[in-house]
């Protein structure tokens, strides 16, 4: 999938001038174009797969009930159901001569080929396909195109702010839609894939930029003016490298600055970032309105992270944001601050542009190493896919989704090392009959599923007092799992943060009488080379949560640092140079004085995430809070403050300003033990 999402920004601009997808190259297959059908088939929430006549070219959304949904043409709407990767597979010389899912190797011609796609997809239950797909018109289902027009008009990692940019772009958007604009099938355009938004990498990138660099110009002003021309000041937030001496020299090639722990430097890097994504997305933008006026625009497909910066930044821009988003574990679980972080911050509807699952059980050979999500079986992968359809679709905000992919990667891997069993079929072109038919037997319960989302819930945010509740199963918190949390019954509400951001993080608790219980799910871009430091990682710079509760009339402290650890990768990957990157988990207790020492006595677990992922599970044992057991009904105060990396935003659940709290129980969360 996007594992190299964290590279040096040297190779990200080595990456965008390579023809293919973040997953596979498939250039090969971008120049068959057949003819279009007279019909197009789609989903309607009624969940009839059917042909419908329309000469209209235009693509909507709609609003019901507090409820997104697509529209097509006819005026039918519907909830997506797609599929990425419905294409010629790898030719031979891809991946060394290893077996692989090859259409020519398959099938006589493309015609059949497109006729059998065409008939399983439609029995599976999906109504659309997704990126890097092609026959569009000979399979007869609409599409969402990946145009890549960002990374072929140089928009980003080159300069964004080149006077000469906006006319680039729309001569791109004018050659790049031509193929579609006609097509009734054709939804709308991902301009680019995972543009990523890594903010601390932009700002390394364009710093190090010449001085012709109209980009790294605006940078340098805005640096200058935010420290009114006084380099002491800038040097209380950053360290500079080399013979960095002042403002002047700022205007060096190579010229860097590294986060000075303890400094605000994160709030500027913010800034620039939102400015870049303001950019990016307004030419984008305009140059696809005026190419194509009928089609929808999506974002560029976001990894499994977003910055809020570019978020807000986006939201004048696209009709709707794509995310492709990596399930939070085997039960198809879906982290709510994900997609509520998005509705707060842009109020536009969501496309799940990929999610997958993979199996130890399969039958093309693919090993699954790695980190991402995996099960022992293609049964288990069948519950997997129906739990977390009925997730997504349960999300108001949320208008489909796209499984990646149809076939398995290549036996042995694709050329960049990644071997995952995702296919709906194997490279051999038999269906996982197991998958398919929960895709078949849930993808028709979605419409519904999806029209009963909007339905109030009550408001748990202005309880006056949170229960915590008593879990029904034992917690094991040395599985690497939060499988056995009942999280719909422990997800805590209530969470804000300071305006313009909101919260990034779920929290869950609960209670036995041998303690309490958290676990937590979150996101935040980071590195350690963004910061200044020489032996071990500053603690003050870390992604913390702070655990604070008051009972029995004393306060305790707890608090979980998530410290960086890098990550083995594939020796493809040895360019490298930022890795992958772990976050794990440690325990301190802080005194009221905010000395802080490990903690003994509780247990933590790292998840097996890699960042931005950021999760963990811990119990606190009721002797902590000198108690011999924890009892139903107990009544106490909390406050759970969490804190991204570099101190850039807080989220917080009681009054106030999360911080600032952190010595007054009486701003704290009212809690009983349920």
């Amino acid at each position: 999938m996007k594992r190299a999402r964290l590279r040096l920004v040297c190779s990200l601009i080595s990456e965008s001038r390579k023809v293919g997808r973040s997953h596979k190259t498939t250039g090969q297959n971008r120049n068959l174009i057949a003819k279009e059908p007279k019909k197009m088939f789609i989903n309607s929430p009624s969940s009839r797969t059917f042909p419908v006549p329309c000469e209209s070219n235009d693509w909507r959304l709609t609003v019901e009930n507090g409820v997104h949904w697509f529209v097509a043409p006819s005026g039918e709407k519907f909830y997506g159901a797609g599929v990425n990767g419905v294409d010629a597979g790898n030719r031979p010389e891809q991946v060394e001569g290893r077996p692989a899912y090859y259409l020519w190797n398959l099938y006589a011609s493309t015609d059949l080929w497109a006729a059998n796609v065409r008939e399983r997809l439609a029995k599976w239950g999906f109504n659309h396909l997704g990126a890097w797909s092609f026959c569009q018109e000979k399979i007869g289902l609409p599409y969402i195109a990946n145009l890549d027009l960002g990374r072929l008009s140089q928009a980003l990692w080159f300069d964004a702010f080149d006077p000469a940019l906006p006319a680039r772009v729309m001569d791109w958007a004018e050659r790049l839609t031509a193929p579609h604009r006609q097509r009734g099938l054709r939804i709308g355009y991902f301009p680019d894939n995972e543009v990523g938004w890594w903010n601390a990498a932009l700002f390394e990138f364009y710093l190090s930029k010449g001085w012709r660099n109209h980009t790294k110009r605006l940078l340098w002003q805005l640096l200058h003016d935010r420290y009114e021309g006084k380099w002491q000041e800038l040097l209380r937030d950053w360290v500079p490298s080399g013979k960095i001496d002042g403002f002047k020299s700022l205007r060096n090639t190579g010229a860097a600055l590294k986060i000075r722990p303890g400094g605000t430097g994160i709030k500027l890097i913010n800034e620039f970032t939102y400015l870049c994504a303001e950019r990016y997305y307004k030419l984008v933008h305009d140059a696809l309105r005026a190419a194509d006026p009928g089609a929808l625009i999506f974002s560029d497909r976001l990894p499994i992270y977003y910055s809020q910066d570019a978020v807000r930044a986006m939201a004048p821009y696209v009709d709707v944001i794509a995310s492709n988003y990596d399930l939070d574990g085997p039960d198809g679980w879906v982290a709510h601050y994900f997609f509520e972080g998005l509705a707060a911050l842009a109020g536009k509807p969501v496309l799940v542009s990929e999610f997958f699952c993979a199996a130890m059980e399969n039958r093309t050979g693919n090993k699954n190493a790695g980190h991402l999500l995996k099960v022992p079986t293609q049964r288990q992968r069948a519950m997997v896919v129906q739990q977390a359809l009925q997730n997504f679709a349960r999300r108001p905000n949320i208008i489909g989704t796209h499984w990646f992919q149809y076939y398995d990667e290549p036996q042995g891997g694709r050329a960049d090392g990644e071997d995952y069993n995702m296919g709906l079929v194997d490279i051999y072109d038999q269906p996982y009959e197991e998958v398919v038919a929960a895709f078949q037997r849930t993808n028709s319960l979605l419409p519904r599923l999806h029209a009963q989302s909007g339905r109030s819930r009550p408001r748990v945010d202005d309880a006056p007092i949170a229960t915590i509740p008593r879990p029904s199963r034992t917690i094991d918190v040395s599985d690497a799992s939060l499988t056995d949390w009942d999280k719909d019954r422990t997800l805590m509400r209530g969470f804000t943060a300071e305006p313009p951001y909101v919260p990034f993080a779920d929290i869950y608790l609960a209670w036995r009488p041998s303690g309490l219980y958290l676990a937590t799910i979150g996101m935040d871009y980071m590195h350690p080379a963004d910061v200044s430091y020489e032996e071990s990682f500053p603690l003050s710079e870390s992604y913390q949560l702070h655990f604070l509760v008051f009972i029995r009339s004393r306060a305790y402290h707890f608090a979980v640092h998530f410290m960086p650890r890098d990550l083995v990768f594939s020796p493809d990957d040895a360019t490298n140079a930022r890795g992958n990157i772990a976050l794990i988990p440690y325990l301190y207790r802080f005194s009221p004085d905010g000395h802080h020492q490990p903690l003994s006595g509780a247990t933590v677990q790292y998840l097996n995430a890699e960042a931005p992922r950021i999760s963990c599970e811990a119990h606190f044992p009721s002797r902590l809070f000198e108690l011999p057991f924890l009892r139903e009904g107990m009544k106490l105060k909390m406050n759970i403050v969490v804190i991204s990396h570099y101190r850039g935003q807080e989220m917080f659940w009681s009054e106030g300003t999360g911080t600032k709290t952190f010595t007054r129980p009486e701003g704290w969360r009212a809690v009983t033990l349920g």
